[in-house]
């Protein structure tokens, strides 16, 4: 495929194969070596690879070793399930302010960008008194109409809020969540932690959100799979990681690079070469899947890529799947008769961002 500075990548669409490029140290996922399939313009090009310290997942091992080190307690299996309680008060407050708001609702807006916003808060250690201001800046973030100086004042906003963060959890000497474990760690600077928490929420704020959006639109459209995932426990955890492969949200990257050359699929990738995996493909292989345009719980037992493989499988993948979990059991259970409230032909569907969603999902009950 041609990439936006007119060089030749790879573009990856097997199961098999892209599995196998996310688990190879020899491809790179550094910033400063990346190629990337759009034309930005060069300011916007220079400050794609110019990342600051803290931006870990566009590392490579030992560098990115550190910081999942440091992290990884906090999204452990354990942990995640102990923050259960927290993530239904959070989806039952947000089902009821929908409810007390009328019909119809939207339900991006009104649930599906709060509820993730809300937990990874929790798990960042952002004050409940904060987060009204932190969610209208986070929201300029993901706006796919928002201008540029928009979106460089609300990052840096984000960035200096995220200090101010820090700061509080040294004086207060807190540290149960991350932003305070990372400050009393001693093992990182201030505005290195700020880095890191602002990756962290926008890593599991958008696609989490259109996850849920989606997820909630495609258990409409088919019923019979909805009463399965409904019915017990076990099968709304297969529902879920069926969603996952299903939908595929992230559908730009990732993105790795060779760093030598590398024999893949009977062709020869060469050093500096770009490789582009298209996980919505590769989730999809009907070499991996009997029947991959169908949504079929069965399915979930194939096992898909929606959160990546190898050592930069995402961090947050059990929390994700836990807020998944707790909200589709909470719409349903809260409005069972959900329905949309106009046809699925005149929904918009945004692809410019790396994450695919709705941006409006009218619904009543």
């Amino acid at each position: 495929m041609v990439y936006g500075d007119g060089h030749l990548g790879w573009l990856v669409t097997s199961y098999s194969l892209a599995r196998a490029v996310l688990a190879d140290s020899r491809f790179s996922s550094r910033a400063d070596l990346a190629r990337i399939p759009v034309e930005l313009p060069a300011e916007a090009e220079q400050a794609r690879k110019d990342i600051p310290p803290g931006v870990f997942h566009r590392m490579d091992p030992p560098e990115h070793t550190r910081y999942r080190r440091l992290l990884a307690g906090h999204f452990a299996v354990r942990r995640t399930d102990s923050l259960t309680e927290t993530i239904q008060r959070i989806v039952d407050e947000r089902l009821h302010a929908m409810d007390r708001g009328g019909q119809p609702a939207d339900l991006v807006r009104d649930f599906a960008k709060l509820v993730p916003l809300n937990v990874v808060s929790e798990v960042l250690g952002v004050p409940e008194d904060e987060r009204d201001r932190f969610v209208r800046r986070v929201s300029v973030l993901f706006d796919q109409h928002a201008e540029a100086a928009d979106v460089g004042a609300a990052t840096q906003a984000i960035h200096t809020q995220f200090q101010e963060f820090v700061d509080a959890k040294k004086r207060a000497g807190t540290s149960g969540d991350v932003l305070g474990h990372l400050a009393a760690s001693g093992e990182l600077p201030d505005e290195e932690i700020a880095t890191v928490g602002m990756v962290l929420l926008t890593a599991g704020y958008e696609s989490t959100a259109n996850m849920l959006a989606l997820g909630t639109l495609a258990l409409l459209e088919h019923p019979d799979q909805r009463a399965r995932a409904l019915s017990n426990s076990a099968q709304l955890d297969k529902a879920v990681d069926e969603l996952l492969r299903y939908l595929s949200v992230t559908h730009i990257g990732p993105i790795r690079t060779a760093l030598r050359d590398v024999e893949l699929g009977g062709e020869t990738i060469k050093a500096g070469d770009s490789v582009s995996i298209a996980l919505p493909a590769a989730n999809r292989d009907p070499e991996h899947v009997e029947c991959p345009a169908a949504l079929d719980i069965d399915n979930s037992s194939a096992g898909h890529l929606a959160f990546g493989y190898g050592v930069h499988q995402c961090l947050g993948q059990h929390l994700a799947r836990n807020i998944l979990r707790t909200s589709y059991a909470g719409i349903f259970r809260e409005f069972p008769a959900l329905r949309l409230a106009v046809p699925a032909d005149e929904l918009e569907i945004c692809t410019e961002m790396p994450v695919y969603g709705v941006s409006r999902l009218p619904v009543e009950w």
